[in-house]
């Protein structure tokens, strides 16, 4: 009888190691994504500012490479490339 009582007692403490690491495992699973996920937003807001600076910059750019005049009396307006 108490052969058995310590036999279910070591399967109990060796549920509860296993257990245990399960848990530590699930733990640093989250970190690791959560980690991911910080990465990923950060990167998302660095494409995303780059993108603007590239728009803005195209936007200039335009322009800077044309420019409008009018046309003495007959007020026609016109495109010049540069």
């Amino acid at each position: 009888m108490e052969e058995m009582k310590m036999e279910r007692e070591m399967e109990r403490e060796e549920l509860r190691r296993q257990l245990e690491h399960e848990r530590r495992e699930r733990e640093e699973e989250k970190k690791g994504r959560e980690e991911e996920q910080k990465q990923i937003a950060h990167l998302t807001s660095l494409v995303t500012e780059f993108l603007k600076e590239k728009t803005q910059t195209h936007k200039s750019s335009i322009h800077h490479d044309r420019a409008m005049y009018s046309t003495g009396g007959t007020n026609t307006r016109y495109m010049v490339e540069l």
